[in-house]
């Protein structure tokens, strides 16, 4: 973006606001993980050379190795002075690690440019771990007709990441004679694309630098951004865990922002408004007021220090120079696992700087000591990244008393393993020695895994150094590992039961054998193996014994002798074939036709008896038969004729004769409300399946799209590609969901439209062309 799109953007702005406590918007702060910074590889910045260098890779990689001190270096006539004190470097899209050094002294006057600070602008990169140590921004040319960006870090952010930075020193603001100037201890100004992707941040930053705005205090152009963070947030970018404690003087202060557990000390500013929360000098010091601030990893506040407020830990603004130990503490001497003492020790803390003060030996300032371990060892002393040491001496502990746990029973052939723990937990020797009572039986090795060799029982001990024991019993037994059935599969007609003979191995296994039917209202199945034919159907048998199991897949049918054919009345004479509105039941159940049954008509056109023939299908077998009359109109002399034409008007595709149809999307059948010589073709849409899939339960669900004029739709699955032995299902609706199917089995699947006639006669379309789906879950 050019500097004149942005003038274009800010004149929108009406409010003069000057931002004061971090002012910005965005996630927390990204932190190459462990991997990314071993793929990753930074150019070391030792110098000054080096820091100016990077504008000839602005999108590269570096990391700070020591402090830098440009204050002569930046001065006016100092060595790298071209007329203006420092040149910011150029836009930014890369990462520089600040390492938890500082850049000192940085000197920028006069003429910069309009994006002042250590970079121009930060483009989508990262900086980070960086101290920003006695900035002077000031004597800097009047701004007039373009817009002025000033920070220490950058004059802008554009979609990039500031975190664990801080800055200190004095930022002076220029006479401005129109209303774009952005002003921040952090960053001028923080933009974004208004993509709602929070991509730009200030996180965990703090400023005390003081900005001073008293050239433009009594100026009819006293327009401008300034904040202690940040002077302007575009498009809601987010600044979170950040404060400010420096000044901002010279006219009235507005904060005006979206920012996240940001604050700011009282009277840092002149005028207060926002998100950001004010708090008092004794606030300030206090860890519990900062909500969101991380205290154990990244933040911290030294009451010792002359800096009150908090710093942060990887990169202090108060450096600990060195520390020394003043007084061991009283007890050096302890019992292993006793607890560290420090009463009486205090070490010398000396910072930069030259203070240095005296403190108390606490126990958070310990480590690389382990009171488990029995001797001598070395106790470190931590504080603010310097340390100190002293010795102590541990003495044993005594077992007292051993246990174990684990099965008490175990097969044969296998293995298990026993835990053991000691008391107290903290002995000084907790490790045991494993026995076994009868290692023809069983053994035991030296982490406690078991061996079972043959049945009975045996005992296994576990001894601690100074012969204190305990002992576990086990029972090993001979479980079966193989399980047979005489049959794989049965067929049962409804009511009968069946007894189904195993085999097990071992011979002498313990195991016993545990029946169950995956649908007992099919088929149930008792605890000595008798299978009960309960309805017609398909279910799965299962015995199983130890590690052996085994399967028999049992089939249900019914004869169609107890079934009944209702519905059926006499008809008159009409010249057309004549079928039925009927069910067919038991009184209890009642079948689906072209499911369950097929039905078949003789002499059903002209006047005399005609016969209803009802043929099973699937687990029905057998056939059953009713006969109706078919009479002469009133007042009519109707002679019956033989029955030498084909005149059913069913014209459904023979499931069976797929292939042979021809290409056209339509199958015609006739309306009856016409005759012979006028009537009207019926035509039905091939259905085009648009999905199939296996779904929890042992199901498929099947979606097909709407066939125009349709009534209702024909689903048929089998398990084989022709589509022999196919059972189908009828619905109204463009989806349909198969159930109780059988597992690790592909089904085929088609499905064709259908309309009514107006005597209700079905008139079938094409069959679908086939998916086929395995039912996996």
């Amino acid at each position: 973006m050019c500097a004149e799109m942005r003038i274009i953007m800010k004149i929108k702005k009406i409010i003069s606001i000057i931002l004061v406590a971090a002012l910005c918007f965005t996630m927390a702060p990204l932190k190459a993980n462990a991997k990314e910074e071993t793929e990753k590889e930074f150019k070391e910045i030792r110098t000054i050379e080096d820091l100016y260098a990077i504008n000839n890779d602005t999108s590269g990689n570096y990391r700070l190795m020591n402090d830098i001190d440009m204050t002569e270096e930046t001065a006016k006539g100092g060595s790298w002075d071209t007329g203006h004190g420092w040149t910011p470097i150029n836009e930014f899209s890369g990462e520089f690690d600040g390492n938890g050094y500082r850049i000192k002294g940085m000197n920028i006057y006069g003429n910069p440019g309009n994006y002042v600070g250590l970079f121009k602008s930060i483009w989508g990169g990262k900086v980070y771990n960086l101290g920003m140590a006695d900035v002077k921004i000031g004597d800097l040319d009047e701004i007039k007709d373009v817009g002025c960006y000033i920070g220490t870090v950058a004059g802008e952010i554009i979609r990039g990441v500031v975190s664990k930075c801080y800055s200190s020193g004095n930022i002076v603001c220029p006479k401005n004679n129109n209303n774009r100037m952005y002003v921040g201890g952090i960053a001028g100004d923080i933009e974004g694309y208004p993509r709602g992707d929070n991509s730009t941040s200030i996180s965990e930053c703090y400023n005390t630098s003081k900005i001073d705005n008293s050239a433009n205090a009594d100026s009819k152009y006293n327009r401008g951004y300034i904040g202690g963070i940040a002077g302007y947030s575009e498009y809601n970018r987010q600044a979170k865990q950040c404060y400010n404690v420096g000044k901002i003087s010279g006219s009235g202060v507005v904060i005006y922002t979206h920012v996240e557990n940001c604050y700011y000390l009282e009277g840092s500013a002149t005028d207060e408004s926002g998100d950001a929360t004010k708090l008092t000098e004794a606030q300030m010091s206090k860890p519990g007021v900062f909500t969101g601030f991380d205290f154990e990893n990244t933040w911290e506040i030294d009451p010792n220090s002359t800096y009150k407020y908090p710093q942060l830990k990887g990169n202090r603004q108060q450096r600990v120079e060195g520390i020394s130990i003043e007084s061991l503490p009283n007890k050096l001497d302890y019992t292993q696992g006793e607890d560290i003492n420090t009463d009486g020790g205090s070490i010398k803390i000396t910072y930069e700087g030259g203070y240095d003060t005296t403190v108390l030996l606490t126990k958070d300032m310990l480590s690389g000591y382990n009171m488990s371990i029995v001797g001598t060892q070395t106790v470190k002393v931590n504080y603010g990244g310097k340390t100190a040491e002293f010795e102590i001496k541990t003495g044993e502990i005594a077992v007292t008393s051993v246990s174990i746990t684990g099965i008490n029973t175990i097969p044969k052939g296998t293995q298990m393993k026993l835990s053991v723990s000691v008391a107290p937990e903290n002995a000084t020797d907790n490790s045991v020695k494993w026995s076994s009572s009868d290692e023809s039986k069983a053994t035991v090795d030296a982490d406690g895994n078991v061996t079972a060799l043959a049945t009975g029982e045996v005992t296994i001990t576990a001894t601690a150094s100074n012969g204190v024991s305990a002992a576990h019993k086990l029972a090993i037994t001979a479980p079966c590992v193989l399980l047979m059935l005489d049959e794989s599969s049965v067929t049962l007609y409804k009511g009968d039961t069946k007894e189904i003979g195993t085999k097990l191995s071992p011979i002498d296994t313990t195991d016993k054998v545990v029946w169950s039917s995956s649908n007992s209202n099919i088929a149930s199945v008792g605890d000595s193996g008798v299978i009960t034919a309960v309805s017609p159907g398909e279910t799965t048998i299962t015995a199983k014994a130890g590690n052996g199991k085994a399967v028999c897949q049992a089939t249900v049918k019914q004869n169609l002798s107890s079934f009944y054919i209702v519905g059926v009345a006499d008809k008159t004479y009409t010249g057309n074939s004549i079928e039925q509105d009927i069910k067919v039941t038991d009184g209890n159940v009642t079948l689906n036709k072209d499911e369950d049954y097929t039905v078949s008509y003789s002499n059903n056109i002209n006047v005399g008896t005609a016969e209803i023939t009802i043929s099973g299908l699937g687990y029905y077998e057998g056939s059953i038969k009713k006969a109706f009359n078919i009479m002469s109109k009133k007042n009519d002399n109707v002679i019956s004729k033989p029955d030498n034409t084909n005149n059913n008007n069913d014209n459904t595709n023979d499931d069976t004769n797929d292939d042979a149809d021809d290409d056209s999307d339509y199958v015609f059948g006739v309306d009856d409300n016409e005759d012979n010589n006028t009537a009207k073709k019926i035509t039905v849409g091939k259905v085009t399946i648009s999905k199939v899939r296996n779904i929890k339960g042992r199901k498929i669900e099947i979606k097909y799209k709407k066939v125009s004029k349709a009534k209702g739709y024909q689903v048929r699955y089998s398990l084989k590609s022709n589509m022999g032995s196919s059972k189908t299902k009828t619905t109204v609706k463009t989806k349909y969901t198969l159930t109780s199917l059988k597992k690790k089995k592909k089904y085929y699947i088609q499905v064709r439209a259908y309309r009514y006639k107006t005597s209700k006669k079905k008139v079938y379309g094409k069959w679908s062309s086939k998916k086929s789906v395995k039912v996996n879950k």
